[in-house]
């Protein structure tokens, strides 16, 4: 059965574990990294379906992967996971491709909504039955509001 891919991106040892805990129990298989240039391979070797992405990257702008995996598979849905909740940051991580930010401290409702939302974006983008992706329902529009 092909379930759906995430990608967990996160310099932080306790929002990695959280999230790849929450997904895993979800059923979903899980990449999990705090290497940036590991998830760039990872994301060239396989289709994501969602990727997580630590705004606070050591190795490369969240900015710039963000586009660099618009680039590498524009059907891969970006989450930013940040405590910066500055309306200028907010603007350009949507304006650089973005999909929606996941704000820390972040529990299960949040991330519920966050993977509700993309479910059936990856249903129809990425090819996936759906009994793969679990059902579920869909919340339009970001799920955090920038103005």
């Amino acid at each position: 059965m092909d379930k759906l891919k995430i990608l967990i991106l996160e310099g932080e040892d306790k929002y990695r574990n959280k999230l790849d805990n929450f997904l895993r129990e979800k059923g979903y298989f899980i990449y999990s990294t705090v290497s940036t240039f590991e998830a760039v391979q990872i994301l060239d070797d396989n289709k994501i379906d969602i990727a997580f992405i630590d705004q606070a990257l050591s190795e490369m702008n969240a900015v710039d992967l963000i586009k660099k995996v618009r680039y590498i598979n524009p059907a891969t849905a970006t989450v930013v996971t940040s405590s910066n909740t500055e309306a200028a940051n907010i603007r350009s991580l949507f304006a650089s491709g973005a999909h929606d930010i996941l704000l820390k401290p972040f529990g299960s409702n949040q991330m519920n909504r966050i993977i509700s939302r993309f479910r059936l974006n990856a249903l129809h983008i990425n090819g996936h039955n759906r009994d793969d992706l679990n059902g579920g329902f869909v919340i339009s529009g970001p799920t955090l509001s920038t103005g």
